[in-house]
C-alpha cells in the first residue's frame, strides 16, 4: 500500500520505497482528484507509524502530506501537534496545530479526545480538560473520555471534581475490564478523600467485573491494612499472587505480615 501512495504525491522518495515506473505509470491513471481526502487518510496513518518508531522528520512530512490532500482531516493536526511536541520540543507550534485540529473536529469525539489527552501531556491542564468536559457533553457515557479526564484531576489532588467524573464513568455498565476500571479510579478517589470503606467497596466490586487484574487485589490487601483487618489484607495478596505469581509487590506485602 505505501508503494501504492507514493505514486500520488510529491513527498521527498526516502519517506518510502520506490515502485516500478511502469506499475507507477499506470497507478497514476486509476487516481481521480476525487479520491485525495481518502489518500489524505492513508497518509495520515503512514505518519502514525513513523511517529510511533520515532521517526519525527518522516512523520512530519506525511503528516504533512496528509493534510494537503485533505485540508479537513483534524486527526493530522493532532498527530502533528504530538510530532512537533515531543520530537522537536517545540510546544509553541505544536499547541498553535492541536488546537486547528481541535477547531475542525470540533464534534468529533475521538478528536476531542486525542487533542484533549495531549494538551494534557504537554501540561497544559486548563484547555485539555475544557476540551475533555465539551467532549463529554458530546457523548456522556463515553469510558475513555471520562477515565481520561477523571485522571488528570486525581493527579491535580482534585478529589471532589475528581469523584464527580468517576461516579459518572462508574455508572457506564460494559461488565468488562472497562467498566471495572471505572470502579478502580473511583475506589482511588476515596483513598484520597480518606473514605476507607468507600474505596473497599469500589475495589470489591471491581475484583468481580475483573478478576484477573492482579494490581486490584494489592491495592485491596492495601486498604483492609489500613482499616486493620490484617486476615483479609493478606487474603487479597494471596489472590494477587494467584491471578500473577511473579507480583513482586504482593509478595512483600506477604513477607511483610508474616514477620
Amino acid at each position: 500500500m505505501i508503494l501504492l501512495i507514493h505514486t500520488f504525491g510529491s513527498v521527498d522518495s526516502s519517506l518510502v520505497a520506490v515502485a516500478d515506473p511502469a506499475a507507477i505509470t499506470q497507478a497514476q491513471r486509476w487516481i481521480e482528484p476525487a479520491l485525495e481526502p481518502e489518500l489524505g487518510y492513508i497518509w495520515y496513518y503512514t505518519g502514525l507509524t513513523l511517529r510511533d518508531k520515532e521517526e519525527w522528520e518522516q512523520a512530519l512530512k506525511a503528516l504533512g502530506q496528509a493534510i494537503e490532500l485533505n485540508p479537513e482531516l483534524a486527526e493530522a493536526y493532532i498527530a502533528q501537534a504530538t510530532v512537533l511536541a515531543f520530537g522537536y520540543g517545540n510546544y509553541e507550534q505544536a499547541r498553535a496545530k492541536a488546537e486547528e485540529g481541535i477547531r475542525l473536529g470540533s464534534q468529533d469525539i475521538s478528536v476531542l479526545f486525542e487533542g484533549g489527552r495531549f494538551l494534557l501531556d504537554i501540561a497544559d491542564n486548563k484547555r485539555g480538560e475544557q476540551v475533555l468536559r465539551t467532549a463529554t457533553t458530546l457523548e456522556p457515557d463515553n469510558l475513555h473520555i471520562l477515565l481520561e479526564l477523571g485522571r488528570s484531576l486525581l493527579a491535580q489532588q482534585r478529589f471532589t471534581e475528581a469523584l464527580d467524573i468517576f461516579t459518572q464513568a462508574s455508572l457506564v455498565q460494559t461488565g468488562d475490564w472497562q467498566e471495572a476500571s471505572a470502579h478502580i479510579w473511583l475506589g482511588r478517589t476515596y483513598v484520597g478523600l480518606g473514605r476507607l470503606q468507600d474505596a473497599l467497596g469500589e475495589f470489591e466490586l471491581a475484583a468481580q467485573l475483573y478478576p484477573a487484574d492482579r494490581d486490584n487485589f494489592v491495592r485491596l490487601g492495601d486498604v483492609y491494612q489500613l482499616l486493620g483487618d490484617k486476615a483479609k489484607a493478606l487474603e487479597a495478596y494471596q489472590r494477587a499472587l494467584s491471578v500473577d505469581p511473579t507480583n513482586e509487590r504482593a509478595r512483600e506485602c506477604i513477607a511483610d505480615m508474616q514477620k
